[in-house]
């Protein structure tokens, strides 16, 4: 296995992990409105995927 640097490039895969994983295996520990808002926004809004 290599591990390396995060990448801009790995964004779009990275923020549909990120949501498919809220929603499936950890769907129980939001609420409704977190899992059709802030999740969502957060995501694929503006906070996501900047330059780390």
């Amino acid at each position: 296995m290599v591990i390396r640097e995060y990448q801009q490039t790995d964004c779009e895969k990275l923020a549909d992990l990120f949501y498919s994983t809220v929603h499936t295996v950890n769907a129980k520990d939001y609420t409704k409105e977190q899992l059709s808002g802030s999740v969502h926004d957060f995501v694929y809004g503006s906070k996501c995927c900047y330059p780390v």
